[in-house]
């Protein structure tokens, strides 16, 4: 994934991977992006990973205290 991804690139690529049988899982790690702020990020693929059975684990790294 880009830096520049964008809120809605997130949410599509994760529904791809849920939506693919050969994946049991996924774990995104999100850095600060420079764009969008993981705020947006995570709002636009919190309902992604609520209509999904798989478990989907979320590392937000910041870069404040």
């Amino acid at each position: 994934m880009l830096a520049s991804a964008s809120p809605q690139i997130y949410k599509e690529c994760l529904e791809l991977l849920l939506s693919d049988d050969g994946v049991d899982g996924v774990m995104i790690i999100l850095p600060p992006p420079p764009m969008h702020t993981a705020e947006n990020i995570a709002e636009s693929i919190i309902p992604v990973i609520k209509g999904s059975n798989k478990p989907v684990v979320i590392a937000l790294m910041g870069d404040q205290l």
